[in-house]
């Protein structure tokens, strides 16, 4: 372990010149179920007995930055404490030799097993099982109020991983209003709404996995979420740019993915989405969604929003659909928007129903129309099957003629779904294809979607469905970074600095990728790598940047003919992979068959002084933003492959 910090700080200062914010000073506190309150130390031979007593302010244990590490022994691993409350961001974990686990007795009135207050933003939890709360498991806090208190935050930028998250009173996981950056990965969550009583129907619960009402760039991944009471995860209330991935999402009671809600309306921020969308720009992608009594993936007022390479299983038997268009109704309060969904792209998906429909639109006539999609779906190159007989494709809206029809007449109705398929696929218990004909490098490439349900990189053309049966070869992935506190990006192809990022406090990954080659071929040129340090932040920071381009390189080998390495010039640290130049013609910039454009973005010193970032992009509108945001566009400057 004490390797693996040194190695991260020198990691740190090397990728971003952080030397200033390495947690050098951090202490390490021990908390046993065999330790001692008025005894203890806090030290591995004379640790504390109590979560409460180690975070209690008035103690003054811990500070910002501190590492809490829970000693659990065989006999007696269970930590039976409530409303356990970081206040100063703080890492929370399991010794490596056993899980720990923070149980809070479901009838503690009022209570949450942990919470997570916007002073503790920049917090971990890891390898820990927690259960139980009145309310929720974990709980993220805000003090943010569209009123009261518009320049409030939630709890942000909190790693949850490694852990199991089960019997909870309801939510598992919930997160509140401007709690932006949390990433759950590599998390087990199960029975959520233990606090019911058995009997109590369906309508009268709401106990999500994971519940997030307007927490923005929230990432899910690589988690096996259960037996929920209610939906699986959703996000709502105007949460941007979400990415929910390689998940396995089972027997739920409501729905799998809902990409949107209904939301009430205080809990939108109206300065930045006045249109009341409950989720703009959200991606789900490469998961397996199993036995939904509704929606497998729901879409709720949505706006530019993904939905790709998803394997939905039986799902959508008590109403909505595999993929379902909903309406929302904000409280039905005169103020709230209530927008159709819009923009929304399906591909590649592979579902399989055992009697529910395979894609709804419902309308409502309630408060003069409401209607679940904007204009024509853009939904193609799926593969649908229901065992039941034909699948079933309805469109609710006025003047539609699919109020229940089969594939060629939604095809021919929608103008969608031309390369899609209608066939049954079997499946194996992981929802992996027993034979690939009907899906093997029969979908369409998408620039959001590089690799599959387990990070094997995707071919091109893809597999349809969650699986990808064989990888692509010689290609490697340029994985995006951000670090919080200083917002600043970084891109990296190199699996050991993934790595090492992924466990440093304070990075996290943005859910951004993009395939290139491995090895140098026939016309493609080496991305070359170049750090400046102490360049931006007062020289506290430093700034990488990428190019492929000759003239590029030979100007920046002149402002350091010996790569030296030395304060603000620039210090070439390798490649990290091979893809062509776009084609230029005139002013316009384009790349050629196989490949995405590479769009590149600076923030530069004209507007953003002292804090250089160059950002990089196979998202257009990604790149619209940032220089709607200040930064210099410059355009088209590397390609991807498809």
């Amino acid at each position: 372990m004490k390797r693996l910090s040194r190695l991260a700080v020198a990691t740190m200062m090397l990728l971003a010149g952080l030397a200033s914010t390495a947690p050098a000073l951090a202490a390490e506190r021990f908390v046993s179920t065999t330790g001692s309150d008025s005894t203890g130390n806090g030290s591995r031979a004379a640790p504390y007995r109590t979560l409460s007593r180690v975070l209690s302010p008035s103690a003054g244990i811990v500070r910002a930055g501190d590492v809490v590490t829970l000693l659990a022994t065989a006999s007696n691993p269970v930590f039976n404490e409530c409303d356990v409350r970081l206040r100063v961001p703080l890492t929370i974990r399991s010794d490596a030799a056993r899980r720990a686990h923070i149980h809070c007795d479901i009838q503690t009135p009022d209570s949450v097993t942990i919470q997570i207050d916007p002073d503790a933003s920049g917090s971990r939890l890891s390898n820990l099982e927690i259960s139980g709360g009145r309310y929720y498991g974990i709980f993220l806090q805000t003090d943010w109020d569209v009123q009261g208190n518009p320049g409030g935050r939630g709890a942000s930028k909190i790693v949850i991983e490694d852990v199991y998250v089960h019997d909870t009173g309801r939510d598992a996981i919930k997160i509140t209003p401007k709690s932006d950056y949390v990433t759950i990965r590599r998390a087990e969550i199960a029975r959520s709404g233990a606090g019911y009583a058995p009997g109590t129907p369906l309508d009268d619960k709401n106990a999500e996995g994971i519940d997030n009402v307007n927490g923005s760039f929230m990432i899910v991944e690589d988690s096996y979420i259960h037996d929920t009471a209610t939906t699986g995860v959703y996000f709502k209330g105007g949460a941007t740019d979400v990415i929910v991935q390689r998940n396995r999402i089972e027997n739920v009671g409501i729905a799998g993915v809902l990409v949107g809600f209904d939301t009430s309306p205080e809990y939108f921020d109206t300065v930045r989405n006045p249109q009341y969308y409950e989720a703009i720009r959200g991606i789900v992608r490469n998961n397996v969604i199993r036995n939904a009594n509704y929606a497998g993936i729901g879409l709720y007022a949505a706006q530019d929003s993904v939905v790709a390479n998803n394997t939905v299983i039986n799902t959508g038997n008590l109403g909505h659909a595999a993929l379902y268009f909903g309406v929302t109704f904000q409280d039905y309060e005169p103020a709230a928007g209530r927008p159709a969904n819009r923009g929304v792209v399906l591909r590649n998906n592979l579902v399989q129903q055992q009697g529910g429909d395979c894609i709804r639109i419902r309308y409502s006539d309630e408060l003069g129309g409401l209607s679940g999609l904007a204009g024509t779906v853009d939904s193609d190159f799926n593969v649908f099957h229901a065992a039941s007989g034909a699948c079933v494709f309805a469109d609710a809206r006025p003047g539609s003629t699919l109020a229940g029809s089969g594939l060629a007449a939604w095809r021919t109705a929608m103008q969608a779904d031309g390369a899609s398929t209608e066939v049954a696929v079997a499946l194996d218990s992981t929802g992996r294809p027993l034979s690939g004909g009907a899906t093997e490098g029969r979908g369409a490439p998408l620039p959001a979607v590089v690799d599959d349900l387990q990070r094997v990189v995707r071919a091109s053309p893809p597999d349809i469905g969650a699986h990808q049966a064989t990888a692509a070869a010689g290609v490697r992935v340029m994985s995006e970074f951000r670090h919080g506190e200083l917002d600043y990006y970084f891109i990296t192809a190199r699996d050991d600095e993934k790595q090492l990022l992924d466990a440093v406090s304070g990075w996290q990954r943005t859910g951004a990728e993009f395939k290139v080659h491995a090895s140098v071929q026939t016309g493609l040129h080496g991305i070359a790598r170049y750090y400046f340090d102490q360049v931006a932040r007062g020289g506290q920071r430093g700034s990488h940047f990428y190019t492929a381009i000759a003239a590029e390189k030979d100007a920046l080998a002149a402002l350091n003919p010996g790569n030296a390495r030395a304060p603000r010039v620039p210090f070439a640290e390798g490649e990290d992979g091979y893809v062509p130049l776009p084609i230029v013609n005139g002013s316009v910039a384009s790349c050629g068959a196989g490949y995405w454009p590479i769009y590149r973005a600076f923030r530069g010193p004209a507007r953003f002084a002292d804090d250089a970032n160059h950002r990089f992009t196979t998202d257009a509108r990604l790149h619209e933003r940032l220089v709607a945001a200040g930064w210099d566009g410059e355009g088209v400057k590397l390609c991807a492959l498809r």
